[in-house]
């Protein structure tokens, strides 16, 4: 016993020395609970990610249902022309020397071309899916100068002046309403479906306006007038092939977007509609008057306007499902915050929780926006994940007042991002502001911790001051 008692007492020093010293993971237990949440939140992103495809999916099956409704009304439309093309046998001899002919076309494009009209745009629902569609009335006029003989091609050419025809190119000639007749120097020509050549175009119409033979016709103009009447979806442009083109709009859709190569050179949009008008010059284009064959595109020229949605929800909540981060990593710093400033212990299966709940807004964000305004959307959303997590958090934490910084501190959050949302072009420096001064609250709130002590056990160093101080 005597020996036993001596080993205690030279042991009992060694041991109460181990048992002061904390181990690794008390002395590093803030940092470690650090990770852990950043691990959690970027966890969190993968349903955040899951919930984006849904937005994308329900996106695509919108753009089903549109293009569904606008095949059987009419696609979205360009019209091109009209176009004077003069067919033409060209002979040259192939690789076994054989005499061939080969025929070809000179296109003439017009010296003038005044379209003026009026769009009628409408709403079409599928399901819950809508699509704008519109019917279109406009006038075509202006006139054609034929060339000198020197710019017609001459080697080995056979001119057919009594093959020549005037083509209008029309992107879904399925639109048309109503037969298409035009003026053609106070004769009236009908037009026919198709195109006897694709070289400006792959769809349109089709008049024959012989041409007089030989130099007779040579030098000569012609006028032309017609109305076209059609259906289109979503889009309504136009190619400038004239030397000098005028276009002139006007409709009673609110949300017009002008876009294409060229802008309007005068408009005005008002909640009545807008009315808009375009004046191009051949300089202001990189093709010219006339030439042979497919040789040159006038496709890239094309300018117009779209009928726009007042409000693209899928676009909308896409934008704001990337800010879920910014949610779930503001969110889970308060309640860090909380756990050293206010000694408040949070499980990690209850931040979970709480990150379920912020992604889960952005389900019920796209789901009510199909069905009712985006803005009443997001309210009604951002209400609910908001009171949900007050609630949460006061069963946790057991004080009202915690619970209310953290229900204002979200709803302020989301407020803040919804001003986002509509300031597209401020966006950047709204979100850089933001940021700055999440920084600084987070600097503000962490400047009396003692990061260094919090591992330590109860009465070594320095206490830490307690309550949040905001």
């Amino acid at each position: 016993k005597g020996n036993s008692w001596v080993f205690l007492q030279i042991l009992k020093p060694i041991v109460m020395k181990t048992n002061s010293n904390p181990s690794f993971f008390e002395r590093n237990a803030v940092t470690l609970k650090i990770i852990s949440i950043a691990i959690l939140a970027l966890i969190l992103l993968i349903p955040n990610s899951m919930v984006q495809s849904v937005i994308h999916e329900r996106e695509n099956r919108r753009q089903e249902a549109i293009e569904d409704i606008s095949a059987k009304w009419g696609l979205q439309q360009t019209v091109t022309g009209p176009v004077l093309n003069i067919p033409y046998y060209k002979e040259y001899r192939n690789s076994n020397d054989k005499l061939v002919k080969s025929k070809q076309y000179f296109h003439i494009l017009p010296s003038e071309l005044d379209i003026s009209g009026q769009v009628s745009p409408e709403e079409r629902h599928r399901s819950i899916y809508e699509a704008v569609v519109y019917s279109s009335d406009l006038n075509i006029k202006g006139q054609f100068q034929i060339p000198e003989s020197a710019d017609f091609p001459q080697d080995n050419v056979t001119i057919l002046w009594a093959e020549a025809y005037l083509s209008i190119g029309l992107s879904d000639i399925r639109g048309l309403k109503d037969e298409v007749i035009v003026d053609w120097s106070r004769e009236k020509r009908v037009f026919e479906a198709g195109v006897p050549d694709t070289d400006l175009f792959n769809s349109g119409l089709h008049a024959k306006t012989p041409l007089l033979e030989d130099s007779l016709g040579l030098g000569r103009k012609h006028s032309f007038d017609m109305n076209l009447r059609f259906n289109g979806s979503s889009k309504l442009h136009f190619t400038p092939i004239g030397k000098s083109t005028t276009v002139q709009l006007k409709s009673p859709w609110p949300n017009p977007s002008f876009d294409g190569a060229y802008i309007p050179d005068a408009n005005s949009v008002s909640d009545s509609g807008f009315d808009a008008h375009w004046k191009v010059l051949h300089l202001n284009r990189n093709y010219p008057q006339w030439w042979s064959n497919s040789k040159h595109s006038v496709r890239e020229s094309a300018f117009g306007v779209s009928m726009l949605l007042p409000v693209d929800v899928y676009q909308k909540s896409i934008r704001s499902s990337k800010y879920a981060i910014l949610f779930i990593g503001v969110t889970f710093l308060l309640f860090f915050f909380i756990e050293i400033l206010n000694k408040k212990l949070v499980h990690p299966i209850q931040y979970t929780l709480v990150g379920i709940a912020l992604v889960v807004f952005y389900s019920l964000l796209i789901s009510l926006s199909e069905h009712i305004n985006f803005d009443l959307a997001y309210l009604i959303a951002s209400l609910a994940v908001v009171l949900q997590i007050s609630l949460y958090s006061l069963s946790i934490l057991k004080q009202k007042k915690l619970s209310a910084i953290i229900g204002s501190v979200l709803g302020l959050l989301y407020f803040y991002i919804y001003i986002l949302l509509q300031l597209q072009g401020y966006a950047l420096l709204m979100g850089s502001v933001g940021l700055f001064i999440l920084v600084a609250f987070t600097m503000y709130l962490s400047r009396n911790v003692n990061w260094h002590e919090l591992g330590q056990k109860k009465g070594e160093g320095k206490p830490m001051e307690e309550g949040l101080d905001v």
